[in-house]
């Protein structure tokens, strides 16, 4: 019996022992605290500004439209609208001739998240560099496929906003242009969207060339 106890005792320790496992040697180096990373940068959340500029408020007379049944140029394309932003929008772009130019000046080089206020008189319309073409100082902007939706309401128009993606701005002027490419939206030939405004977010100082004579 005093055996079987004492070889009782003894598993029962080395079970113990096994369970707490090696004292750590103190001539191991210390282990280093995990290192935090670093968040990704978005313009949208450090330190940045978000700009409205409306499309009404672009240089518009010399600008050539084309409407579902007719011709459209210029101020004629500026159409009153409570579900507009600033109460305007420019529509009727529908022709390959149709470019929709910001001049926008920044303080300095930076990186502007693009974000543009769209609507559709043509059905749902999807959009592309090839159907509705962006540049950003005379270099094509690519970007991925919209599909800007029909009117929803009985009265006025429904914009929706869609993110782009990230521009560069260069220090002083930029030119951001918009120009309806070939589609079959409108009677089988090229249809453009509504145009309420854009949105740019940027770190720098943004202002743009407006012409507010347009609605006057």
């Amino acid at each position: 019996m005093k055996k079987l106890l004492a070889l009782l005792c003894a598993l029962a320790m080395m079970l113990t022992l096994a369970a707490c496992g090696p004292a750590p040697d103190p001539t191991d180096p210390p282990t280093d605290p995990p290192k935090p990373t670093d968040p990704p940068t978005d313009p949208a959340t450090s330190n940045s500004t978000t700009y409205l500029f409306e499309t009404e408020y672009t240089y518009m007379k010399d600008v050539v439209g084309g409407g579902i049944s007719g011709a459209a140029a210029g101020l004629n394309m500026i159409v009153e609208s409570t579900d507009a932003s600033n109460g305007f929008y420019v529509g009727s772009t529908h022709s390959t001739k149709c470019v929709i130019t910001y001049k926008v000046t920044s303080s300095e080089a930076a990186t502007a998240t693009l974000r543009v206020l769209l609507g559709s008189e043509l059905g749902a319309m999807k959009l592309n560099p090839t159907s509705f073409v962006i540049t950003v100082n005379g270099t094509a902007f690519t970007y991925e496929e919209i599909t800007v939706p029909t009117e929803v309401k009985t009265t006025g128009k429904t914009f929706t906003q869609f993110k782009l993606g990230d521009i560069q701005l260069q220090e002083g002027e930029n030119i951001i242009t918009f120009q309806v490419g070939p589609n079959e939206y409108c009677n089988g030939g090229p249809g453009g969207p509504l145009f309420d405004a854009i949105k740019l977010t940027s770190t720098a100082t943004l202002t743009m060339e407006e012409h507010p004579e347009n609605i006057e």
